[in-house]
């Protein structure tokens, strides 16, 4: 979603990295994937209220804890100023806080921690907290961006005709069989029993994550090739 919004919302970019290093820490660092995700919720909640609030500023969000960001964020964002959706913006508020709460007692980054660690996350809580942290972020960029796009004027909306096909909710529609080798390495890194492949079942399964890592993937064969392009030049 965020990659295809990108023309309107470039900024936005900043996040996709985001999630495919909570994506990879899940098996080898599930507390890094947590911290990653509590992260998340607080830089695009901060987003959304410089976006939407004009009186917010970043040195007040940047004194606020996520949780009361995540809130604020969420409260922007509804359409209707009902119980329901006051029931959910708290609920919202609530993951933020917890995830918040584990990032202060497990995080490896922001809170060293000494060897060995006392509390360790599970995998199967890593991936909870990131499924968790995918749809709420969903739901806030995807309500962000309907609420805050520029009207596109005609003749632009005809050049799109051109880009690649879009599923329900702005997500690329990526065929499997289009990136051979990014199934191949994502296998070699994650061998499974039998005939399963991870990457067909990423794919399967949590599609929008097999694009992030996609994207990822993308981004380090680029910076790869320029890296090498360079040190040749240099060479003599």
């Amino acid at each position: 979603m965020i990659k295809a919004n990108q023309a309107q919302f470039p900024d936005c970019v900043y996040y996709l990295p985001l999630f495919g290093k909570a994506r990879r820490n899940i098996a080898v660092h599930p507390d890094i994937c947590i911290e990653t995700c509590k992260a998340l919720l607080e830089g695009i909640a901060k987003t959304i209220i410089l976006g939407l609030d004009a009186a917010a500023t970043r040195d007040d969000l940047n004194k606020k804890e996520v949780e009361p960001l995540v809130k604020w964020a969420a409260k922007l964002l509804r359409a209707n100023d009902d119980i329901i959706e006051d029931h959910f913006v708290n609920r919202v508020g609530g993951l933020a806080h917890s995830l918040g709460a584990l990032r202060n007692a497990r995080g490896d980054i922001s809170h060293g921690k000494a060897a060995p660690k006392v509390e360790e996350s599970d995998r199967d809580f890593a991936r909870l907290c990131l499924q968790m942290t995918d749809a709420v972020a969903f739901y806030m960029l995807q309500s962000y961006f309907a609420r805050t796009a520029p009207t596109v004027p005609t003749d632009v909306a005809e050049d799109d005709a051109d880009q690649p096909d879009l599923l329900p909710g702005g997500i690329p529609d990526t065929p499997y069989d289009d990136n051979p080798d990014f199934n191949e390495e994502l296998d070699r890194q994650y061998p499974l029993d039998g005939k399963l492949l991870y990457s067909d079942a990423l794919y399967r399964l949590y599609y929008e994550d097999y694009l992030i890592e996609l994207e990822a993937y993308i981004d380090a064969q680029r910076e790869a090739q320029n890296s090498e392009g360079g040190d040749d030049g240099d060479a003599d």
